[in-house]
């Protein structure tokens, strides 16, 4: 069964073929560590914990669990300051869903098109902040993005 998803997802790991292909890891890099983590829960070298009826029950496991870690996770404050690259006068209370591009200590702010819409500093509630499960709203009348986990 681990066969064809580890050749598709080009992993020898199993468990990390297993999150790829359901989506609960994007990367292969961040596929291994959910594998990594399976394998301390487990500790256990066997056949049986690669069952996949016991992994599948992990990650729901997982999944259930994970509100309560976002929870402990979310940050308090959730607006970062903006510099506004691109004249909003005429857009007043409309609000643009925006995507973070990291560059060192500087963040640039872009539609889904993307065109440039605002510049920001990387700030100390940026850190630790998972970027692909957020959503990020900017707020041109008050020069600030605002995030929430994506539903």
């Amino acid at each position: 069964m681990w066969y064809k998803d580890m050749v598709s997802w080009g992993t020898l790991d199993p468990i990390a073929s297993y999150a790829l292909m359901r989506k609960k890891a994007f990367t292969r890099p961040a596929a291994s560590g959910i594998a990594a983590r399976y394998r301390e829960a487990v500790k256990e070298v066997s056949d049986a914990a690669l069952h996949p009826e016991r992994v599948a029950r992990w990650m729901r496991g997982r999944e259930q669990a994970r509100p309560a870690v976002e929870e402990e996770r979310s940050l308090p404050h959730s607006k970062i300051a903006v510099e506004l690259t691109e004249d909003f006068s005429k857009h007043t209370g409309t609000q643009f869903r925006v995507l973070p591009a990291v560059s060192g200590q500087r963040i640039d702010w872009y539609d889904p098109a993307g065109f440039l819409l605002a510049r920001s500093d990387v700030t100390d509630e940026w850190q630790g902040l998972g970027i692909t499960e957020t959503d990020f709203i900017l707020d041109p009348s008050s020069k600030t993005v605002t995030w929430r986990h994506y539903v």
